[in-house]
């Protein structure tokens, strides 16, 4: 990608620096986007390291996140 333009919120998009999936949630500026990943904390990402993610990615990206919502939640003290 180029420009945070061709970037569509809530869309999933391939970080090539981190080889993984991350769900685009907004534009910072003109070069980068807020980006999260299984509703961790928002990252910015250069749009220049971002791709789409392949339908084998996204099914991947899907299956995890669906097994993260079988793993119980921590309990706090």
């Amino acid at each position: 990608m180029k420009q945070t333009k061709e970037i569509r919120n809530g869309s999933l998009y391939f970080n090539n620096v981190l080889g993984r999936v991350e769900r685009a949630i907004g534009k910072l500026n003109s070069a980068r986007v807020w980006t999260t990943r299984h509703e961790n904390a928002a990252t910015a990402v250069r749009v220049k390291n971002l791709r789409k993610a392949s339908r084998d990615e996204v099914g991947d990206y899907i299956n995890e996140s669906e097994m993260l919502k079988q793993v119980p939640a921590r309990l706090t003290v």
